[in-house]
C-alpha cells in the first residue's frame, strides 16, 4: 500500500513546460536564465558528437522547475534547437515509458509491434532516429 501512495504522489509532482509568468519574479532568475541559455547555445569548439549535460540542483522550493521552464521557453533556445522535449522525471519512473514518451514527443516512430515498443534495446535507437 505504501508503494501506491508513493506512486500517486510521484504522478502529482510531474511538471510541464508551460510557464506561469505572473509568478516569476526576481533579477537572479533572469540572470540565471541568461547564463544557462548562453551555455546551451554556445557552439562547441570541437567537431565531436559530444553531448552536454546540465543539472539544476538544490533543495525543494528554490525555483529549479521555474528556471528550467524559462530556459526551455527562451527565444534563443527556440531558434537553436529543431526539437525540444520536456520530460518530467519523478523519483518513481519507468525507463521504457520515459523512452516511449520521448520518441512520441519527438514525432518519432515507436518500434513495430507492441512487444517491440516495450523493449528498451529497441527504443534507444528509435529515440536517436527521432
Amino acid at each position: 500500500q505504501d508503494r501506491m501512495v508513493t506512486r500517486s504522489q510521484a504522478v502529482d509532482r510531474k511538471t510541464d513546460p508551460l510557464l506561469e509568468r505572473s509568478g516569476v519574479v526576481g533579477e537572479k532568475i533572469e540572470d540565471d536564465t541568461r547564463a544557462l541559455v548562453k551555455v546551451l547555445t554556445e557552439e562547441v569548439a570541437d567537431d565531436s558528437d559530444s553531448i552536454m549535460i546540465v543539472a539544476i540542483v538544490g533543495v525543494g522550493g528554490i525555483g529549479k522547475t521555474t528556471l528550467s521552464k524559462k530556459v526551455f521557453n527562451d527565444e534563443a533556445i527556440q531558434g537553436k534547437f529543431a526539437k525540444k522535449i520536456w520530460l518530467s522525471i519523478t523519483q518513481v519512473f519507468n525507463e521504457v515509458e520515459l523512452l516511449r514518451t520521448a520518441i512520441t514527443a519527438a514525432n518519432g516512430n515507436l518500434p513495430g509491434s507492441r512487444g517491440g515498443s516495450q523493449d528498451k534495446v529497441l527504443l534507444v535507437p528509435a529515440l536517436a532516429d527521432a
